[in-house]
């Protein structure tokens, strides 16, 4: 009994293809074709909350340490998708050069990093870089799909030693790079 309805049904929807391509002649129909392209880049906002600070100081003082949480450390922050992964790294040329290129003494420093990513400016909470470089996600409280906007901060401090030298100001680079993966 299946089988019957099966063919008559086959064989009805075949009569009305037919017919209909009789009663409508030749049609034509024109196709479009879309092209959809989308590039995401991922969005993220930096802020500079405190410059780190060596101050003055004095000639032939010796070491001077800016440790984590010292108020002259540098403070920054990155706000970003909570999920994302982020490379963090200091580049530097480990010398302060004096003002004028005459003057070839220099001031060698140590800079060092620390990071917090569970979104709270707290320097207590922070772990170190590895070396010079740290990969992390913006925040450690992803779960799931749900994505939010987070902040991840990020501490910048060392020690440099001022030895017999010439006054003057004295100055270098320090790279903080953020790569997204």
């Amino acid at each position: 009994m299946t089988d019957h309805h099966s063919y008559t049904f086959f064989v009805l929807s075949g009569l009305a293809l037919l017919l209909s391509t009789l009663f409508l002649g030749s049609t034509t129909t024109n196709a479009q074709y879309l092209n959809i392209q989308i590039e995401l880049e991922p969005e993220f906002k930096t802020e500079i909350l405190n410059p780190l600070n060596f101050g003055q100081i004095v000639i032939g003082s010796g070491n001077q340490i800016i440790n984590l949480g010292d108020p002259r450390m540098g403070v920054f922050s990155i706000t970003a998708i909570n999920a994302q992964t982020v490379r963090l790294s200091i580049d530097n040329s480990n010398t302060l050069k004096h003002s004028n290129p005459s003057v070839t003494d220099i001031i060698p420093f140590n800079i060092q990093g620390a990071y917090n990513n569970d979104g709270i400016n707290e320097y207590k909470n922070a772990k170190l870089f590895d070396g010079d470089h740290i990969y992390t996600q913006i925040s450690d409280k992803v779960s799931g799909n749900s994505f939010s906007w987070e902040i991840l901060y990020i501490y910048i401090f060392g020690s440099f030693n001022v030895g017999d030298i010439q006054g003057g100001v004295y100055s270098g680079n320090i790279y903080l790079t953020v790569d997204f993966d």
